[in-house]
């Protein structure tokens, strides 16, 4: 009977051991996954993120097989579903299989950070190799700064001959989506290092200029999707340093805040109407393509949209209603009323045209239980407001899906709300 229960135990430990291995291997990744990301318009790292992607799929499907959660289980069902009738009416198979292994990695991570034991072991790895967050960390900047010195990292395909930063990516919108994450992990590395560092200037010298970097990134894109984004992450950042803003109004006095107020807040706007994003709106605001205001400030995004939903009420068959077509299918029907072949710029709508209402109502349940998770946290309800308002705001703006390192970020952050859940009761 010992020698039974001895075996159990062993068996049940080398399954913990292989899930353990699974959350480091791919925590590890995460984190390598910036600097190919940064250098993808050099050829020999352009493969990489693809094959990355690959590798991170699988090891998804693992944890979730590992899980045994029947939740799960069904999700995984609605996506498989999802994917064979993509694959059956496609027109553009290159198309459709990229969207699809987009869709189905962020929903798959969806369901894996959803669970508090793999956030738990997740924490465990990303703690125990700091030492390679802060040297990607480091090195992702040292890329992006000497990356400005190039001609060739400025975009100014968009109309109007500004010059929009994309470093060594292909587009803007790829660099800024690396740069959230990057300020998103920078934050994360630091709460949970603090301690560590016994001169309290250099941790905030240090901290504050790997927060500076990517917040001029960002600004420097032109690519007005991340600006509520960040202004958001400001007020975040804001809110949790409280405290040491309420020592320092304390310190100057009321007189001297004021005037330290008002002194940031005229550089604030003088660098901000000098970045690229303000360009962009100037622009769009003339832009002679748009109808309404709203097609204005949303780059015509807003058309696309109406064209999509249009084609689905008028187009569509009941089944095609139901079910959709397939990924590509939606580039297809913009291309026709719009001459653009794009995605539809927002993953509810992309859903709806390409996997009917059956995979809108698969996308609403698995990202759902993502913040059903994060709301059982007992943490301020504040952080939880910013985190829905980031993430639901580029879902519905820009497109969430399609966006890797975005994704790789609503980990993070849900890292830095159990830190916050463990100082206060369990620490």
């Amino acid at each position: 009977m010992k020698l039974c229960v001895k075996s159990i135990s062993i068996y049940t430990n080398r399954k913990d051991m292989i899930q353990i291995n699974i959350i480091n291997f791919l925590a590890n990744i995460m984190v390598i996954f910036i600097i190919p990301m940064l250098l993808q318009e050099i050829s020999i790292f352009s493969w990489i993120p693809k094959t990355l992607g690959g590798v991170i799929i699988i090891l998804l499907l693992l944890l979730i097989y590992k899980s045994k959660n029947k939740v799960n289980i069904f999700g995984c069902i609605g996506l498989g579903i999802i994917s064979i009738i993509s694959v059956l009416n496609s027109n553009n198979f290159i198309i459709n299989v990229k969207d699809l292994i987009y869709f189905n990695m962020f929903l798959l991570f969806c369901l894996v950070i959803s669970e508090k034991e793999y956030i738990e072991q997740f924490s465990i790895a990303f703690k125990n190799n700091g030492k390679l967050i802060k040297g990607i960390l480091r090195l992702s900047n040292v890329i992006i700064l000497l990356s400005y010195i190039f001609p060739n990292s400025y975009y100014n395909n968009w109309g109007e001959g500004t010059k929009y930063f994309k470093g060594f990516t292909f587009m803007p919108h790829v660099i800024a989506g690396i740069a959230m994450y990057m300020l998103i992990l920078t934050l994360y590395y630091y709460k949970i290092n603090e301690k560590k560092y016994i001169s309290k200037k250099i941790y905030y010298i240090e901290k504050g200029l790997l927060i500076f970097i990517p917040i001029i990134v960002i600004l420097s894109t032109g690519v007005r999707t991340y600006l509520i984004p960040l202004l958001l992450m400001i007020i975040y950042l804001t809110f949790i340093n409280r405290v040491f803003l309420k020592n320092i109004y304390f310190k100057l006095g009321k007189k001297w805040s004021l005037v330290l107020i008002l002194i940031l807040s005229f550089i604030t706007i003088i660098v901000f109407i000098n970045t690229s994003i303000y360009a962009k709106f100037l622009y769009v605001i003339n832009f002679a393509y748009s109808k309404s205001f709203i097609s204005k400030i949303t780059s015509g995004r807003s058309d696309i949209w109406k064209a999509c939903i249009d084609s689905f009420i008028y187009d569509y068959n009941l089944q095609e209603k139901l079910f959709g077509t397939s990924f590509d299918n939606v580039y297809q029907i913009i291309k026709i009323k719009t001459n653009m072949e794009i995605w539809a710029h927002n993953d509810l709508v992309n859903t709806l045209m390409s996997s009917g209402i059956f995979g809108v109502a698969v996308y609403i349940n698995i990202f759902s239980r993502v913040i059903v998770f994060i709301n059982s946290l007992k943490i301020n309800k504040f952080n939880i407001y910013i985190f829905m308002s980031i993430y639901i705001f580029i879902i519905l703006v820009n497109g969430l899906f399609i966006t890797v390192p975005v994704i790789f970020s609503m980990l993070i952050f849900i890292e830095i709300f159990m830190e916050e859940y463990n100082e206060k009761y369990i620490n």
